[in-house]
């Protein structure tokens, strides 16, 4: 069984009138956290959209788990999880219903340990989701996708609207529960310099291309100035060309 789980090969996509990934290469081996990290425009959300199979990947090649993830998404949905930057869950439903909706839909869901992790941030499991604040939503969204126990994850910014004690407890959780499981997983943040210790791979993005890439080593080798070893931020902050927007 091969170690590369997502393969991107010379992909290129493009909205009417506007090309947002240009000739885009990656790899990502089985159990890494990949950082993906780029400016606003930069083709990060677009990609999140061609892995999880919302939409063809019309030039090049792209393979999850070996599979195309536009003509094998009721496949791929078996072992793919994602968490989208704006969850859109049905707002009258409660929070006990939709975990039991997931329940119906996912025979490995490990509904335990979903209430475990809802109960442990305070979220209500007798609340409507349209009455939950976004980081409400988001962490629902994101332990829904855990639960799933897939082998990919694919989060896009899961952490907005949290508070930073709770965004720090929240990374350790995933750490602890990425570790543990080997899954393979896709990070986009807005927030390199508190991600850094989650990681163990970053792919820099900017104008649809990958312009950096590697193990968080490896990476940081390549930019040593003066003995010094980057941080994360400056290492977006340089590759970027000083436009901190992520």
């Amino acid at each position: 069984m091969s170690d590369t789980i997502i393969e991107l090969e010379r992909v290129a996509f493009a909205y009417p009138g506007k090309a947002v990934l240009r000739g885009l290469d990656l790899q990502v081996a089985r159990g890494a956290v990949v950082g993906l990290l780029g400016p606003n425009g930069s083709g990060k959300t677009t990609l999140m959209h061609l892995l999880n199979g919302l939409a063809p990947c019309r030039e090049g090649s792209l393979r999850v788990l070996g599979l195309d993830p536009w003509k094998d998404r009721v496949a791929l949905q078996r072992s793919l999880a994602s968490v989208p930057e704006h969850p859109e869950l049905y707002p009258w439903m409660r929070v006990r219903q939709f975990l039991a909706f997931y329940r119906r839909c996912y025979p490995g869901w490990d509904e335990a340990y979903v209430r475990t992790h809802l109960d442990r941030f305070g979220v209500p499991a007798g609340d409507r989701l349209g009455g939950l604040s976004r980081g409400q939503k988001g962490l629902v969204s994101l332990f829904s996708a855990l639960g799933r126990k897939g082998r990919v994850l694919l989060l896009d910014d899961p952490t907005l609207g949290l508070d930073v004690l709770a965004r720090r407890h929240l990374y350790r959780t995933i750490v602890e529960e990425l570790c543990e499981r080997e899954v393979t997983t896709v990070f986009a943040t807005h927030l390199p310099a508190e991600v850094e210790g989650v990681l163990t791979h970053l792919a820099f993005l900017q104008a649809g291309r990958v312009v950096e890439a590697g193990s968080v080593e490896e990476v940081k080798a390549r930019h040593v100035r003066d003995g010094v070893s980057p941080s994360v931020e400056d290492l977006y902050i340089a590759l970027m060309g000083g436009d901190h927007v992520a």
